[in-house]
């Protein structure tokens, strides 16, 4: 997994086209269980996961467990790799990615979000309706 713009958590610095590279953050190192993290050439973080299982549970555990940090990034990438015969698993860890990120808010968060942003930075206390 050699890419040019991308440096692996743990390694240290080193050099892109000639020129000294920063190490990639110690806050990295650790944190996804050994799976490799990196930082592209634009600074997004780059998680690796190796899909070893036909199966998805080990995958959204592997998801919820770094929903908070990735909810602190600024941009980040997921890249799946599937060997073979896995690779037919692929509409299945991707539905997975769906259900875990792209879940639609349900109506009453929706109007509880509208309610805060339209009182504005004043204090968050509801009136009282009775």
């Amino acid at each position: 997994m050699a890419e040019v713009d991308l440096r692996w958590a743990g390694c240290g610095s080193a050099e892109h086209h000639g020129e000294p590279v920063a190490p990639v953050p110690p806050t990295l190192v650790g944190v996804s269980r050994g799976f490799p993290i990196g930082v592209d050439g634009e600074a997004r973080t780059v998680l690796l996961y190796l899909v070893l299982q036909p199966w998805t549970d080990g995958f959204r555990a592997w998801l919820q467990a770094h929903v908070a940090w990735l909810q602190r990034l600024r941009s980040w990438t997921i890249r799946l790799v599937f060997p073979r015969p896995l690779d037919r698993t692929y509409d299945a860890h991707q539905r997975v990615i769906r259900e875990e990120f792209e879940t639609p808010l349900q109506s009453a968060t929706v109007q509880e979000l509208k309610w805060c942003a339209s009182i504005g930075p004043r204090k968050l206390t509801r009136p009282s309706t009775a």
